[in-house]
C-alpha cells in the first residue's frame, strides 16, 4: 500500500530518522571552520552518510530525503538531521527517533506545533531574482507556500530572521514557531519527506510538528 499525495507517492514502509548530533561530533566538527557557511555545513552533513547513496551526485541528497537544522544554544549547539536512511558514522553520543509513529497522529484537524527554517525569498517571474521577504509580510507569506496544502489556519508564535551566507552567496533564513491544523494528511508527510521551500541542501525546509494535547 502507498499514501498518495499530489506530489508523490510515498510507500508506506518508509522510515523517517531523525537523529541528533552535536555541532562538536568529530566527524563534523573537523570538516566545517565557519559554521555561518551553510555551504561547507551541507558538505559536512553529506559526508555523515554512505558515498553510496542513490542517485547522482548532485541528487542523492533529495533521493534520500536529507534535510537538516540547527538547535540548540551557544553551550550545546546541535543539527536535527532527518533522512530516509541511517547515518554510516553513529556513536553514542547521536540519538536516533524514528518518525514513523508520528504519522497516526496527523489526521485532519489536528492541532499541531510546527518549527521550520525557511529561506524567506521570492523568486521574481520576469528577472528570476530572489528578493527577500519584508519580515512583518513572512507570516501572510508563509500561507501561500506549500505548506498550505497539508495544514491550515497557519498562525505563527515567534518569528527570528537572519542572513549567514552559502559559500559567498547571502542565505536569509527565517525560524518559524507556530500552530496550525492538519489539513490533508498525506499532503502533511509529503511535506515532511520533502522539506519546504528553497535552500534545502543549506538547513532550510525541514519542518517539524507536534500534535498538541
Amino acid at each position: 500500500m502507498t499514501t498518495v499525495t499530489s506530489e508523490k507517492i510515498i510507500p508506506d514502509n518508509t522510515t523517517i530518522i531523525l537523529t541528533r548530533v552535536p555541532l562538536a561530533f568529530p566527524p563534523l566538527a573537523e570538516r566545517v571552520r565557519d559554521w555561518s557557511d551553510r555551504d561547507a555545513m551541507h558538505r559536512a552533513v553529506m559526508t555523515l552518510f554512505d558515498p553510496q547513496l542513490p542517485g547522482d551526485a548532485g541528487l542523492r541528497r533529495a533521493a534520500s530525503s536529507i534535510l537538516f537544522r540547527v538547535e540548540g544554544d551557544q553551550r550545546n549547539p546541535y543539527l536535527l538531521i532527518q533522512s530516509h536512511v541511517a547515518l554510516a558514522s553513529m556513536s553514542d553520543s547521536l540519538v536516533t527517533t524514528d518518525l514513523s509513529g508520528l504519522i497516526p497522529r496527523l489526521a485532519p484537524g489536528t492541532v499541531v506545533m510546527f518549527r521550520i527554517d525557511i529561506n524567506a525569498v521570492r523568486c521574481q517571474s520576469r528577472s528570476t531574482r530572489r528578493l527577500p521577504i519584508p519580515e512583518p509580510e513572512i507570516p501572510e507569506w508563509l500561507t501561500g507556500t506549500t505548506m498550505s496544502r497539508g495544514l491550515s489556519e497557519i498562525a505563527v508564535d515567534d518569528l527570528k530572521v537572519r542572513v549567514l551566507r552559502a559559500g559567498r552567496t547571502p542565505l536569509r533564513i527565517a525560524r518559524i514557531d507556530g500552530n496550525a491544523v492538519v489539513r490533508d494528511q498525506g499532503a502533511l508527510v509529503a511535506l515532511l519527506d520533502e522539506g519546504v521551500g528553497r535552500a534545502k541542501a543549506y538547513g532550510c525546509g525541514l519542518l517539524s510538528v507536534l500534535p498538541i494535547g
